[in-house]
């Protein structure tokens, strides 16, 4: 029975189309998120929120999300193999997954300085490219080895270089002022 369902073109075709449905909905809400972010930001710091309609905005949301998805798809494209796109796969999760020590610290450490967060973001940021340069781009071919950097997935040194970076960076400049801490953690939360 179970020889039966495995071999089924139709059980196979109805969980290839729950699997893509659930990439869909995340993808969806992620091209989302990022269009959000871009037009608030980065174009409302830069040319100020008065500047554009709500219809403009959102035109400049849509815009920058079929941009995204423009060169997403030309890179799917150019790598036309399924292992290099699990390889992408799997840089992009290290370099979100890296963001959360900078996220985390925002919330729950109050000692957190701006220039700490800029230092977490640049470590991010080099030590990716570095070891997606040295990983995908100078040694390795598709599907050729397990994707690992000194025996450790990839995110593993992202995050370190990430935390590292945050903290050394905190503690190296000057706290904030006790007027930003108190705005942000308030007394009862503090106690």
């Amino acid at each position: 029975m179970i020889k039966v369902l495995v071999e089924s073109e139709f059980l196979t075709g109805l969980v290839a189309a729950g699997v893509l449905a659930a990439i869909m909905s995340s993808l969806d809400s992620q091209f989302m998120c990022m269009g959000t972010m871009f037009t608030n930001d980065v174009v409302m710091r830069v040319f100020g929120r008065d500047r554009f309609s709500d219809n403009q905005k959102i035109l400049l949301a849509r815009s920058f999300i079929v941009g995204i998805v423009a060169i997403t798809y030309l890179i799917a494209l150019w790598l036309q193999d399924s292992a290099h796109v699990f390889d992408l796969g799997v840089w992009c999760f290290s370099g979100f997954a890296a963001l959360f020590p900078l996220a985390f610290a925002a919330i729950y450490w109050r000692r957190t300085t701006a220039a700490g967060a800029i230092a977490s973001l640049i470590a991010l940021a080099a030590s990716w490219l570095v070891l997606f340069y040295r990983d995908i781009i100078a040694t390795k071919a598709p599907g050729e080895e397990e994707l690992l950097i000194w025996g450790m997935m990839p995110v593993v040194p992202i995050f370190v270089s990430a935390v590292a970076a945050l903290v050394i960076g905190s503690l190296l400049t000057r706290p904030p002022e006790q007027a930003i801490i108190e705005k942000f953690f308030p007394r009862k939360i503090r106690d």
